[in-house]
């Protein structure tokens, strides 16, 4: 195998991102990334609300409709590239749909988020709604228990709101797994493996008359074949409208409760801005009675992240003595 080694002017990426960047330059999927410096990383010691002594950032999220939650985030270390200990843009988006759409989904349904990490920012917004049961749902226990400590910091009721884990390919291996009314995901993947990974679990979590509600970025590898495989495995999906002020929110910073955020801080605080970049769909089973084949938005979804993502790739310049093939 191949291994690159890369300074980064942005902080560490994601395992995804790095796989994803070191197949790209190599044109080999076993290839690797390295990133062996960061140039200028932002700290959160910079931003209101972080006590230097313990490593952790207090922030208050006003999601809309009076709706404010409140996190601890971890200071994360140079060498950590684990996507759940940020806050992310889809989060926050899934979040404020909720927090101002969410009682007519959620009200006395069982409730399951996918990749919440430590946040667990739509299952805090969805127990406010009265579920029958509502999970958040990590792969790592130190993510998991994380996030029940910021259930608990909002007043989840222990007895509806849990933070468990739910490994995606142990799920869909499982005769039996526990399935939902509703599953909330968002920016989970990273990867065109990923994106088949989440259509094959959330088939096997999502009732039969259940809803999944998921947050996309267009400029996120997988997204396009995460789509297209919801509709082969027999989901009709639809768009589901977000208002312009409420992406406005999340990208000048004004959601959160902080002030004075310059924009290093904001983008250590919140990563895949800007959120005029995801969109959010909701999916359902076919044939039953919920979307019929004549609404499914499937190949147009695609169509939309598909070419979002050439669009981008063709920007690219590669160095003198490099070349893209495929």
């Amino acid at each position: 195998s191949k291994t690159l080694l890369a300074l980064s002017a942005v902080g560490m990426p994601c395992d995804g991102c790095a796989a994803g960047l070191a197949a790209a330059i190599f044109g080999d999927r076993d290839a690797s990334l390295k990133v062996v410096g960061v140039v200028n990383e932002p700290s959160l010691a910079a931003v209101d609300g972080v006590s230097p002594e313990s490593g952790r950032a207090t922030v208050t999220m006003h999601l809309g409709n009076g709706v404010a939650v409140v996190v601890q985030l971890p200071e994360v270390r140079l060498g950590s590239t684990d996507t759940g200990l940020t806050l992310w843009v889809g989060g926050l988006l899934l979040s404020s749909y909720l927090a101002q759409q969410g009682e007519s989904l959620v009200r006395n349904c069982s409730v399951l988020e996918l990749g919440a990490g430590i946040s667990a920012l739509p299952t805090l917004v969805a127990a406010r709604h009265s579920p029958r049961r509502c999970v958040a749902s990590d792969y790592c226990e130190t993510i998991v228990s994380t996030a029940r400590a910021n259930l608990r910091l909002n007043g989840a009721p222990e007895h509806v709101v849990a933070a468990e884990i739910l490994d995606w390919e142990t799920t869909i291996r499982s005769n039996a797994p526990e399935q939902f009314d509703l599953v909330l995901f968002a920016d989970t993947v990273y990867t065109e493996e990923m994106g088949t990974l989440l259509a094959q679990c959330l088939n096997c979590v999502v009732a039969p008359n259940g809803v999944a509600l998921g947050a996309l970025s267009e400029i996120r590898v997988g997204s396009a074949e995460f789509v297209r495989t919801m509709s082969k495995t027999g989901f009709v999906a639809q768009e589901v409208t977000v208002s312009a002020e409420m992406k406005a929110r999340i990208d000048d910073g004004s959601v959160l409760q902080q002030n004075r955020l310059d924009q290093q801080q904001l983008l250590k605080l919140i990563h895949g801005l800007p959120a005029r970049g995801s969109i959010l769909v909701r999916w359902h089973r076919k044939n039953t009675g919920n979307l019929s084949a004549q609404t499914d938005e499937s190949d147009r979804i695609w169509e939309y992240l598909a070419g979002a993502m050439a669009e981008k790739e063709s920007g690219i310049q590669m160095a003198a003595g490099f070349e893209v093939w495929e």
